[in-house]
């Protein structure tokens, strides 16, 4: 399976805030509007930073599709090692009337 803790951009001493910053709302399952929260936004600004200009617009569109692009040969070479891919489908409406359909794949490897 693929696993976000062990990409070839894991690579801490040279990767940027941003870089960090996805790879820790990967890893843990964040919602990209975390970004928007205030306490989120309070803790960024107690460690100083001026280099963290993120909003949840930007974390979406463009960070998680960097993230993906980055790493996105380890996870064909994991899916090559999976015997057998299941599909699963998950569809929804929202509140506010927007559909959503969710399409994941799940696989075990030898590893």
């Amino acid at each position: 399976m693929f696993d976000p803790k062990k990409t070839i951009s894991d690579k801490s001493d040279t990767m940027s805030v941003e870089e960090a910053f996805v790879r820790w709302m990967v890893v843990t399952n964040q919602p990209f509007t975390m970004v928007e929260e205030e306490t989120f936004r309070t803790f960024i600004k107690k460690i100083k930073t001026n280099d963290f200009n993120i909003n949840s617009a930007s974390v979406s569109k463009d960070l998680i599709s960097s993230y993906y692009r980055q790493n996105k040969e380890a996870i064909k070479q994991q899916l090559k090692s999976a015997s057998t891919i299941a599909v699963s489908l998950d569809a929804w409406t929202s509140p506010n009337k927007i559909a959503f359909l969710a399409i994941i794949g799940h696989y075990i490897t030898t590893e």
